[in-house]
């Protein structure tokens, strides 16, 4: 590899490094809503470059975070887009349980990506800091009968009735 092209690999690390600081992060131990054995970062789509969808990125492990890990759509068929070396198959169970977390809580993950919501409020939901009810009164935009929500399901249809904000389905 000459030399030009592995500095320009070290420089779009240093890019997307960078980047992940700018994201809001979780560490698994520290989500109290869920036992899970990864770590992520998440963001809205202003932070982020435009040309792709809403998406997480994965680090598996749930003691710490590490700027490298796989992606994960979160839409259509919520594929997982490994890093460079990464073994598919023996995370196979893992990125099934990552996908059924981030079903669950999708529409929290939507809402900050729409930026309806800031990200500080939903890690502290994550991780038991604030109630459901708290997270629902920091929206940014009026959620109708809000005082009655009581579930991330009953969110998420009031979201998809009043056509709130983009789900990406």
């Amino acid at each position: 590899m000459s030399k030009y092209i592995s500095e320009a690999l070290e420089e779009l690390n240093k890019i997307e490094e960078e980047l992940l600081y700018e994201m809001a992060t979780i560490v698994g131990k520290y989500i109290k809503l869920e036992d899970v054995n990864f770590s992520f970062h998440f963001s809205s789509k202003s932070e982020v470059n435009e040309q792709h969808s809403i998406r997480v990125k994965i680090a598996w492990n749930r003691e710490r975070l590490s700027p490298k890990g796989g992606t994960l759509k979160l839409h259509g068929d919520y594929e997982y887009l490994p890093v460079k070396g990464e073994d598919i198959k023996s995370l196979a169970h893992n990125i099934n349980e990552a996908r059924t977390f981030f079903k669950k809580y999708k529409v929290l993950f939507a809402a900050v990506w729409e930026e309806v919501i800031n990200a500080d409020p939903v890690t502290d939901y994550l991780k038991g800091y604030i109630t459901f009810s708290d997270l629902i009164n920091e929206f940014f935009i009026e959620i109708p009968d809000k005082d009655n929500i009581q579930t991330l399901s009953e969110l998420e249809c009031i979201a998809r009735e009043n056509n709130l904000f983009n789900l990406y389905d």
